[in-house]
């Protein structure tokens, strides 16, 4: 298991917008959008674990669940440290069989929905 950070510390802003609160952590954290120029890595909060061809990951903070199919999989092993959206989309496309903005479209909505259970972070490319 490999676990990186981007930033160790959360962003704070005033409660409103884009803001949750996580109850674990007590600490209001910045739900950034995803787009192709972001760059992303999984939280140091999770255990994860690779099963055959899936991946099962455990939230430790809200001690949940999550399963990734194999090319979730995949995915999940390129963000273990920090990476462009757009170089995980291009490994994506050099190992499966895809078209491109399908590819990128579908790549976006998983790392989106990895955000919505906290196993993501996000920053974007200028940093």
């Amino acid at each position: 298991m490999r676990v990186c950070r981007i930033n160790p510390r959360y962003i704070l802003k005033p409660v409103g917008g884009d803001l949750e609160v996580n109850e674990n952590r007590g600490m209001a954290m910045v739900r950034r959008p995803v787009s192709a120029a972001s760059v992303v890595c999984a939280v140091p909060g999770q255990v994860s674990s690779r099963l055959s061809d899936e991946v099962v990951i455990l939230n430790l903070d809200k001690g949940t669940y999550h399963g990734l199919e194999v090319v979730g999989a995949r995915i999940w092993e390129l963000i273990q440290k920090p990476m462009a959206v757009r170089e995980v989309r291009d490994v994506l496309l050099n190992e499966y069989d895809a078209e491109p903005q399908r590819c990128e479209n579908d790549l976006l909505a998983l790392l989106e929905e990895l955000q919505s259970h906290d196993l993501l972070e996000v920053q974007p490319a200028d940093r």
